[in-house]
Formats: C-alpha cells, sequence, structure tokens
C-alpha cells in the first residue's frame, strides 16, 4: 500500500530516524514499548492507570502560558503543516471539492 504524503509527513515529524524506514517502508508493527522508543508514543502506562495519567498530564499543559504554547507549536510543526495542507488542497482539487 503506498501511503498517503499526509500520513508520511506525520509519521517523519514523530518517529525517530532510526526506526523510519522500518515503519513506513517496512511497515514494522511495533509492541506499546517500541512505539515509545520509534516515536510513535510519548509514554506507556498500564490501562488502569491511564485515565490517572492523562487527568495529570492534562493538568500540566493547563499551566502553560496558552499562547507561547500554541505559538512554539505552530512554529514547530510549521513545515509539516504546509506540506499537509497541499495535500488535502491536491486531494481536495482532484476530487472536485
Amino acid at each position: 500500500m503506498n501511503i498517503p504524503r499526509v500520513l508520511q509527513e506525520l509519521t517523519a515529524a514523530r518517529v525517530s530516524p532510526q526506526h523510519l524506514t522500518a515503519a513506513v517502508v517496512q511497515s514494522k508493527s511495533f509492541d506499546p514499548r517500541g512505539a515509545k522508543e520509534a516515536g510513535f508514543l510519548d509514554e506507556v502506562v498500564a490501562k488502569d492507570a491511564l485515565d490517572d495519567r492523562v487527568t495529570e498530564l492534562g493538568q500540566q499543559l493547563a499551566q502553560l502560558p496558552a499562547r507561547f504554547y500554541d505559538q512554539n507549536k505552530q512554529d514547530l510543526r510549521r513545515n509539516s503543516l504546509r506540506i499537509m495542507q497541499e495535500e488535502v488542497d491536491a486531494f481536495k482539487k482532484a476530487v472536485g471539492l
């Protein structure tokens, strides 16, 4: 299967270069710990600890200055977002939207 450029860009922006070929070209599957090592996940937690961890992380993020958080996130992802938007626009044009 050909992976759409949008998904390739998302993966390239997130996954460690040492795992990128295995993930995209060779379609390697990862267990949870391997997915964390590769960069697909930030962390792995036990199922029964998930809700508490999500709440904890949400509270931590809520303490950050929203304006700076948003701007830094946009700046960091600017090139990836541009590529993804180009792909979405090309798809819309191709299907007549």
